[in-house]
């Protein structure tokens, strides 16, 4: 059994639902954020219990060959992607994947699954945006983007390369707006706020 703090090697099989990559040691999981399918890691366990554990990188000892520089400057701390580090057609790959093994588990269909389609662009591409909105507690300015990775705090986004350039700037004019007027953004703890 693994315990919080421990540092393990671990080569990255796949990835799994939830955006995160899976390796074993000895047929026990560990989910690993930010692997890619390949990787041979190093990571501290950040949580373990009888059936998996959650580990965080410490060091890429190999890099997998599917690895590759992200796109976005926020990509380590955003929570909007998981995947900006991978190639894409190994994302297709594996999204393709993770609907024949939910098929399998959940509805114990084993049947075949097509290709996914893959987008004409992989960047620009995305359609809904969702942002939560934060103020900062002394200058009172907004925060406007998604959460950091595992938390409800906002990473302040300016720039999403994922998503048409038009979105920012709404963004930016609903940001200069809500200043403007002084409204009060949507606090979690109390359940009151505007935006």
């Amino acid at each position: 059994m693994l315990n919080k703090g421990d540092i393990i090697e671990l080569h990255i099989d796949e990835l799994v639902y939830g955006g995160d990559g899976i390796g074993k040691i000895e047929g026990f999981p560990i989910f690993v954020p930010d692997a890619a399918p390949g990787d041979l890691v190093k990571v501290e366990i950040i949580s373990s219990s009888k059936s998996y554990a959650r580990g965080s990188i410490v060091e890429i000892i190999k890099p997998s060959e599917y690895r590759i520089k992200s796109t976005c400057p926020l990509a380590k701390v955003c929570g909007g992607c998981q995947w900006q580090h991978i190639q894409y057609n190994e994302q297709l790959k594996a999204k393709k994947k993770i609907v024949q093994d939910s098929l399998k588990k959940i509805a114990r269909l084993d049947i075949p699954v097509n290709d996914v389609i893959s987008a004409l662009e992989n960047l620009e591409y995305r359609c809904k945006v969702q942002y939560p909105v934060r103020q900062t507690k002394v200058s009172r300015k907004y925060l406007v983007g998604y959460f950091k990775k595992g938390t409800h705090e906002v990473v302040n986004i300016k720039y999403c390369p994922v998503q048409p350039r038009i979105i920012d700037k709404i963004t930016e004019f609903v940001r200069e707006k809500m200043q403007k007027l002084q409204l009060n953004s949507y606090n979690e703890k109390t359940g009151k706020g505007l935006i």
